[in-house]
């Protein structure tokens, strides 16, 4: 019975069921695509076809049976998925013609980006924006191509400008109708989104010993003519204005979640907007009965790294505060820098308190710099500007920019405390609106503009920067190092961030950053064009245990004598190390611990690329290392090319908020998934499309430095959030989303929160933060009002 009817052949296929059923091909059905095809590859002179797909999937017979039937050559490709691809990529220099599904090609062009010319047929998946942009760069024509098994191999093309959200999958190929339905089988108007039904030509005959199935799939045509039957196909599709259809995604993509259909096909669009997404699929899974989450598996873009900037910054600590050993120290590290293509060397002015080096004058090092250097650039580092004329500062860096031809950036504080103000002490009560205002005035004699300035009889001189700088525009920095106020200033005038760790966690300066970038956005700068310079205590070592030892003592020293650090360091400890407060050397003791543990980069090259690759990941992008801090000079030297080995860091492409934050602005809540799961490479079937099956179980995401309530507030939050999401380690610094919770459960802990504090919480809220601590400050500033 198989054979009857002129049956070509059998293939089995899974679909959307997960059961695997024969779909019956005939003769006549193969044939009619074969023609269609082979009329382009004989119009495009086709010579060599590769055929590089598995014989249980239905698109090999295209690649075998086109190149007997055209005259042509087949170059057959074998073996497992990892071998087929280094096999392919050897035979593209002999194709003129490659058809495979997208999750391939993107492994073609990980493995060889620049392929030759050739015609590039992506079908089988959809295919990506992204992904359709990279092929079309590349010489040769290139075409979607879309038809269920059900239809024979392919049932349409397209070869053109893809949309803004999609690419479509195009027209009808010949002998072949598309019909776009709705659930009354009637047609639908152009735009409109509705069920594919194909007939024509192509039509299986249905499937081998599945009556029913074939009765329910393949039904009556009431456009054709009589007997005549079409192939519901389970895909959303709509028609553009110009004949194309857009794949919509699969209907029984459609999901009824927590009471709402959800459409997991638009989440994936959504995901695959972000540009740091290659690849998105999107399942609902119930890991625990009952509970029935959205999870979403994501693949990052290939060579998603950052070079995260490296800079050299002295303040002359420890042992290097004797000038000589400092200067030598300087000029030697900053010449290897140079040779390493460091981003800067940065020079501090010197700041009359306890915890500030004692390297005084930038201009004056900077231009020594300046001469002894070729590449790097030159920085002053804090320049305390309340206490200077800004037209001097102007012509100072003016000249170190002709001397460095153009290498100059600038770092400017308000002071930190009374004691900076020795020069200039009616300059303490408005330092803030005195640095803001000289940064202008700077900016403004930089360009070239002639600046009023009284003179010594009380008249307006105006006075124009001289020499000429090689830079249109100064570099400037503002040194933020805890007030959220400072931050949302830097990013107001337009400035970028010089901060550091010794007055704030990671995660307090990620908040910063967020409020940085808000008050860029918000004057009209790009968000994420500002340059956020971090300080760190460096010193990479050959292993953890050296790099420790190394800087154990000179960190013990640094905070041991400075009380006000060692006090603000210390608030951020967990309760029960507090026996230890009124010990000053056990609190050094374990405060070091903790700074080496959070808040520096010093370890092996494993710990500092994971501490960097977190930096990256909150916009920290460059590390202004602190090298001179007591470390003996000559390990300093040697370090320094492990340091430049740390430059190339993983990205790691979309952070849980981020990817929470992305979505909440183009799709509701409820379609936002519970898990965030990065993979390096989506799970692949025989057939070469996404194996649903074989997508992991999510790991829950703590936060990176777990850390204890602080307060009974805090700790009643926990409470409501460990009853809701049944978990019982939650710290101040989780967030609601990472660590399982889904917008049903937001509501019942909002729900929670308003019975027991009698104030109602955005879902926003959740979304924009989420930890215990931004719930509970919320709790506080509301109860305030």
């Amino acid at each position: 019975p198989v054979m009857a009817d002129h049956l070509s052949y059998v293939i089995y296929t899974s679909g959307s069921t997960g059961k695997p059923k024969g779909t019956m091909i005939q003769h006549r059905a193969l044939n009619n695509t074969l023609k269609a095809f082979s009329t382009m590859f004989d119009n495009s002179g086709i010579r060599t076809i590769v055929a590089l797909t598995p014989l249980t999937f239905d698109i090999s017979a295209l690649e075998l049976f086109s190149p007997l039937i055209l005259g042509k050559t087949c170059i057959l490709v074998s073996g497992d998925a990892a071998n087929r691809i280094e096999a392919i990529c050897s035979q593209l220099h002999n194709a003129d013609a490659v058809q495979a599904t997208p999750s391939v090609w993107r492994l073609i062009l990980e493995e060889q980006p620049q392929i030759p010319e050739l015609i590039k047929l992506c079908g089988g998946e959809a295919c990506s924006t992204e992904l359709w942009d990279q092929l079309n760069k590349l010489a040769g024509n290139v075409y979607n191509v879309y038809g269920p098994t059900e239809t024979t191999i392919w049932s349409s093309t397209f070869n053109g400008s893809r949309t803004k959200e999609n690419v479509p999958i195009g027209r009808p190929i010949s002998n072949t109708q598309l019909y776009v339905l709705d659930e009354r089988l009637e047609p639908v108007p152009v735009g409109v989104a509705g069920e594919l039904y194909i007939s024509g030509a192509g039509l299986a005959r249905g499937y081998l010993g599945q009556a029913g199935l074939t009765a329910e799939k393949f039904i009556a045509n009431p456009f054709g003519d009589a007997g005549s039957r079409m192939y519901r196909t389970g895909d959303r599709v709509r028609y553009h204005e110009d004949g194309n259809l857009e794949f919509l995604g699969r209907i029984d993509d459609q999901v009824k979640l927590r009471g709402y259909r959800i459409e997991l096909g638009e989440i994936e669009a959504a995901l695959l907007e972000h540009d740091a997404v290659s690849q998105a699929t999107v399942i609902v899974r119930e890991d625990q009965p009952g509970d029935r989450k959205l999870v979403a598996y994501l693949v990052a873009q290939a060579n998603q790294k950052t070079n995260i900037k490296q800079s050299l910054f002295f303040f002359a600590e420890g042992a290097h505060r004797h000038a000589q050993t400092g200067y030598e120290l300087l000029f030697k590290s900053t010449a290897i820098a140079d040779d390493l293509s460091f981003e800067a060397v940065w020079l501090p002015e010197r700041h009359f308190t306890d915890i500030a080096g004692d390297f005084s004058n930038p201009a004056v090092l900077c231009s020594a710099v300046s001469a002894k250097t070729k590449r790097i650039g030159v920085r002053a580092g804090s320049v305390v500007l309340p206490l200077h004329h800004p037209a001097r500062v102007a012509e100072e860096w003016a000249i170190i920019d002709n001397i460095s031809k153009g290498r100059v950036g600038v770092s400017f504080a308000s002071g930190w405390v009374p004691d900076d103000f020795i020069f200039a002490p009616e300059c303490y009560d408005n330092k803030h609106e005195a640095m803001l205002d000289k940064v202008d005035i700077i900016r403004r004699l930089w360009s070239g503009e002639a600046v009023n300035f009284r003179n010594g009889v009380d008249k307006d001189v105006p006075i124009k920067t001289f020499p000429t700088p090689v830079q249109d525009q100064i570099p400037v920095w503002l040194t933020s190092t805890q007030s959220p106020v400072s931050f949302e200033q830097a990013g107001a005038s337009g400035a970028n961030i010089l901060t550091a760790l010794l007055a704030l966690t990671v995660d307090e300066l990620a908040e910063r950053i967020t409020i940085y970038k808000a008050a860029r956005r918000k004057a009209g700068y790009d968000p994420n064009s500002g340059q956020v310079t971090l300080m760190l205590h460096t010193y990479v070592g050959t292993s953890a245990e050296e790099a420790r030892d190394a800087a154990f003592q000179p960190l013990y020293k640094y905070f041991k004598a400075h009380t006000s650090l060692r006090t603000r360091v210390f608030q951020d400890m967990d309760r029960e190390e507090q026996i230890y407060s009124e010990d000053d050397d056990k609190m050094a003791a374990l405060i070091v611990e903790r700074y080496l543990n959070t808040s520096s980069l010093i370890g092996d090259e494993e710990q500092c690329r994971k501490f960097l690759s977190r930096l990256t990941d909150i916009g920290v992008t460059e590390i202004a290392n602190l090298v001179d801090f007591g470390i003996e000079a000559g390990k300093v030297l040697e370090m320094l090319p492990r340091l430049d080995l740390l430059t190339d860091v993983q990205l790691p492409a979309m952070s849980h908020m981020e990817a929470i934050s992305s979505l909440s602005a183009t799709i509701p809540s409820q379609m936002i998934p519970s898990h965030f799961v990065w993979l390096d490479r989506m799970p692949m079937s025989q057939n070469d499309k996404v194996n649903r099956k074989a997508l992991p179980r999510p790991i829950v995401n703590a936060a990176t430095s777990f850390e204890l309530p602080a307060n009974e507030l805090e700790q009643e939050i926990i409470d409501i959030w460990a009853t809701v999401l049944r978990t019982d380690k939650i710290g101040v610094n989780d967030q609601f989303f990472a660590i399982g919770g889904h917008s049903l459960a937001a509501l019942r802990v909002i729900s929670k929160i308003r019975s027991e504090f009698s104030i109602n919480i955005p879902l926003r809220v959740f979304i924009e933060d989420g930890t215990v601590r931004s719930i509970a400050s919320y709790i506080l500033d509301q109860a305030d009002l």
